[in-house]
């Protein structure tokens, strides 16, 4: 390879050196951005399956909805996720809950 076209070949390495940079911090902030999100449907379907089959789905979806909707900035996610992971934990040792575990449940939410 000759001299004159190292100069070129640096400037693109530096370029794909920047975009590949680039695209780890979007992959980043994409992961983020959805982590709160998984996590809240983990718990939500998890509560649904070992709720009492006669428990209405729609009023721990909508609980859970409003507490969504409440964690808006990012504090109050931050919390939120948290929140969402003991829960989760709690949840694991868990096979089936009562009407009135699943309301003490949306109650702390």
């Amino acid at each position: 390879m000759s001299e004159k076209h190292t100069p070129r070949l640096r400037a693109r390495a530096r370029i794909l050196l920047a975009v590949a940079g680039l695209g780890i911090v979007v992959a980043f902030w994409v992961l983020n951005s959805y982590k709160i999100d998984l996590a809240h449907r983990v718990v939500v379907n998890a509560i649904i399956q070992k709720a009492p089959p006669d428990y209405p789905h729609d009023h721990i979806e909508s609980a859970f909805q409003r507490a969504r909707a409440e964690a808006s900035d990012s504090i109050s996610e931050q919390k939120y996720l948290e929140k969402l992971l003991r829960l989760s934990r709690r949840l694991e040792k868990r096979q089936s809950l009562t009407s009135g575990q699943v309301e003490g449940i949306l109650e702390g939410l």
